[in-house]
Protein backbone atom coordinates (compact mmCIF):
# COMPACT_ATOMS: atom_id res chain seq x y z
CA UNK A 1 0.00 0.00 0.00
CA UNK A 2 3.17 2.64 0.97
CA UNK A 3 4.59 2.24 -2.80
CA UNK A 4 1.10 2.61 -4.32
CA UNK A 5 1.32 6.28 -2.58
CA UNK A 6 4.81 6.73 -3.28
CA UNK A 7 4.40 5.85 -6.79
CA UNK A 8 1.08 8.24 -7.09
CA UNK A 9 3.39 11.13 -5.62
CA UNK A 10 6.65 10.60 -7.56
CA UNK A 11 4.13 10.88 -10.82
CA UNK A 12 2.16 13.67 -9.88
CA UNK A 13 5.56 15.35 -9.17
CA UNK A 14 7.12 14.35 -12.40
CA UNK A 15 3.61 15.85 -13.86
CA UNK A 16 4.01 19.10 -12.40
CA UNK A 17 7.88 19.01 -13.38
CA UNK A 18 7.11 17.68 -17.62
CA UNK A 19 4.05 19.84 -17.50
CA UNK A 20 5.13 22.87 -16.41
CA UNK A 21 2.22 23.55 -14.28
CA UNK A 22 4.20 25.76 -12.35
CA UNK A 23 5.71 28.17 -14.53
CA UNK A 24 2.01 28.75 -16.13
CA UNK A 25 1.20 29.70 -12.75
CA UNK A 26 4.09 31.69 -11.66
CA UNK A 27 3.91 33.85 -15.59
CA UNK A 28 -0.27 34.21 -14.98
CA UNK A 29 0.20 35.09 -11.68
CA UNK A 30 3.38 38.10 -12.68
CA UNK A 31 0.53 39.36 -15.77
CA UNK A 32 -2.68 39.57 -13.20
CA UNK A 33 0.05 41.79 -11.16
CA UNK A 34 0.76 44.09 -14.65
CA UNK A 35 -3.06 44.26 -15.31
CA UNK A 36 -3.12 45.76 -11.82
CA UNK A 37 -0.71 47.75 -11.60
CA UNK A 38 -1.85 49.74 -14.72
CA UNK A 39 -5.30 49.32 -13.52
CA UNK A 40 -4.38 51.22 -10.13
CA UNK A 41 -2.10 53.79 -12.45
CA UNK A 42 -4.96 54.85 -14.53
CA UNK A 43 -7.37 55.20 -11.59
CA UNK A 44 -4.79 57.22 -9.81
CA UNK A 45 -4.80 59.51 -12.92
CA UNK A 46 -8.66 59.80 -13.36
CA UNK A 47 -9.08 60.64 -9.14
CA UNK A 48 -6.55 63.15 -9.75
CA UNK A 49 -8.62 64.64 -13.22
CA UNK A 50 -11.81 64.67 -10.68
CA UNK A 51 -10.36 66.25 -8.16
CA UNK A 52 -8.66 69.07 -10.52
CA UNK A 53 -12.31 69.47 -12.30
CA UNK A 54 -14.04 69.79 -8.57
CA UNK A 55 -11.57 72.37 -7.72
CA UNK A 56 -11.93 74.07 -11.30
CA UNK A 57 -15.82 74.13 -10.87
CA UNK A 58 -15.54 75.85 -7.21
CA UNK A 59 -13.09 78.46 -8.35
CA UNK A 60 -15.21 79.16 -11.41
CA UNK A 61 -18.54 80.28 -8.99
CA UNK A 62 -20.00 83.74 -9.11
CA UNK A 63 -20.57 83.44 -5.65
CA UNK A 64 -17.25 84.05 -4.39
Amino acid sequence: MEWIKTTLILLLGWLVMVTGIIEYLFIGCMVWLVVCLICDILNNIRKRQVIKKQADFWDETPFQ
